[in-house]
This record gives structure tokens, sequence and C-alpha cells, in this order.
């Protein structure tokens, strides 16, 4: 996929700094995330939408709420910048999303452990496996 074009539309209205995108994608492949970053912009990801079962619910999508913590550590494994993660003090209430919201109560315990393998991550030397 050649994104190209839609980065270099930033610049064309002043911008210097193109904001960060975000995939957002309910399937994707991993490998898109190193494409992404060739264009050196801060690249997050919404690692709960990703996690969304369009169709699965009568009146919205349902999601995969369990596995958060896994899609996200496997996407900081891939360098990014940073995670978008939506949080509801009861998903299970939310009008929206809330199969794949995080509990409010859980997010500090999540956040602490993406920053330290973040950090992790973040530390180890790139490798040329080409």
């Amino acid at each position: 996929m050649d994104l190209s074009h839609q980065f270099s539309q930033f610049a064309g209205v002043g911008r210097t700094r193109p904001l960060p995108p975000v995939s957002r994608c309910c399937c994707f492949d991993m490998l898109g995330f190193s494409v992404m970053k060739q264009f050196n912009c801060p690249l997050m990801f919404d690692a709960t939408h990703a996690l969304q079962k369009p169709g699965e619910l009568a009146a919205a999508a349902g999601g995969r709420r369990a596995d958060v913590t896994a899609l996200s550590r496997a996407g900081l494994s891939q360098g990014i910048a940073g995670l978008f993660i939506e949080a509801h003090p009861d998903p299970d209430k939310a009008l929206c999303d809330g199969p794949c919201a995080l509990r409010l109560n859980s997010v500090r315990p999540f956040l602490q452990q993406m920053r330290d393998l973040d950090a992790l991550i973040k530390s180890m030397p790139d490798l040329n496996t080409a």
C-alpha cells in the first residue's frame, strides 16, 4: 500500500509535522506497521478498536476485551509511538465500544505494564535481518 500521497497532503495544508497516523483496523497485519513507520511519523495503534467484532451484537459491534493486553503488547513490540485505548467505568453498560473497552479500574496497571514494555522495546538496538 502506497501512503506517500496521503502523507504529502499534510505539507500542502501548511503542517510541518504530520498528525500521527492511527491504525484502527479490525483486520490488520502487524507488518503494516513497518510500512507506515517508513514515513517517519509517529504511529499510534488503536488496540481496543482492532478487537471489534462487527455484527456480533444486534445493535453494536461485539469485541474481545480479554485480548487487549496481548494485542497491545504485540503493537508495542513494533516500536510504535503509542497506543489508543478506550476505557469505561462499566464497559458492559457503555453506549459504544463497550465489548472492547478496558474497565476503568484496570487502566493504571495496564498503562504501567505497557510503559515498561515500551521502554524495553525501545532500548533494544535495531537488528538487520535482511
